[in-house]
């Protein structure tokens, strides 16, 4: 949910916001999930940018960078995690 053909990711993240906390997708190697909410208006926000994820990706240059960087972050403090 970084990007799609018809928004950014800024606009995606004000549209949830803009209904409250309430949805959230988890997609992992093994896991995938997607946690709503709230009200009727939370579910129909969700649904619309998530099929809109989905189905018209964009992958922009400065988000991969970001999570890419929280991904080597991530390796190196459990690369360094004596436990």
């Amino acid at each position: 949910m970084r990007g799609t053909t018809q928004r950014s990711f800024e606009e995606i993240y004000e549209a949830l916001e803009s209904v409250g906390p309430g949805c959230r997708l988890a997609v992992g190697d093994t896991v995938r999930s997607l946690r709503r909410m709230g009200w009727w208006k939370t579910w129909t926000c969700c649904l619309i940018s998530l099929t809109q994820s989905l189905c018209y990706p964009t992958f922009p240059a400065e988000q991969v960078e970001q999570v890419r960087g929280q991904i080597m972050t991530g390796l190196q403090m459990r690369a360094n995690d004596t436990g």
